[in-house]
């Protein structure tokens, strides 16, 4: 190595030289570059999400699954069918809804009987829970009921004797069981 070379090579360069910028905007650009491809790539998957969220909530498909999901009923009924081999003493009937709840009380019901109850659908989680008490009236052996929500079973109940008192109820769990 001649003296010049060996001068050059030992004495620091200067911050701003040509040869540490040039190296500072390798750095910055390939910085800059990863920063966008990251964020394309997360702008991707976002819209993506968002697409499934949307499918998902329109009843097509779920965006974990795959499965289809079944759109929100545009009426929801409680049906209750009361029965008994003699009239019932009384009926007494609450439905647990968000919108107009319903508490009802009838006396001297004709049995075998259906009682339908229409719930308000235009707030989430519409109805919490149903109840129905039967009492049994003056000679009958046994009062029974049925509990039955958007076409399901949710409840049955008899009790034989009398004068005696039936319940069917359902409680809707809205968090984790």
């Amino acid at each position: 190595m001649t003296r010049t070379q060996q001068a050059t090579a030992a004495a620091p360069r200067p911050p701003g030289s040509p040869r540490q910028r040039s190296r500072r905007g390798r750095w910055v650009s390939l910085l800059g570059a990863s920063l966008g491809a990251s964020a394309g790539v997360l702008l991707l998957s976002g819209c993506l999400v968002l697409d499934s969220i949307r499918e998902g909530v329109s009843g097509t498909v779920d965006s974990l699954s795959g499965k289809p999901v079944p759109e929100l009923p545009d009426d929801l009924f409680v049906v209750l069918e009361l029965d008994s081999d003699a009239d019932l003493a009384e009926l007494a009937v609450e439905l647990d809804a968000r919108v107009n709840p319903t508490d009802t009380t009838e006396q001297n019901v004709t049995a075998p009987a259906t009682r339908k109850y229409e719930v308000d659908t235009s707030v989430p989680f519409p109805l919490l829970g149903a109840r129905a008490e039967l009492t049994a009236g003056e000679g009958a052996t046994f009062v029974a009921c049925r509990l039955i929500v958007d076409g399901t079973e949710r409840a049955s109940n008899r009790v034989e004797g009398p004068g005696s008192t039936v319940t069917c109820e359902h409680r809707f769990q809205l968090g984790p069981g």
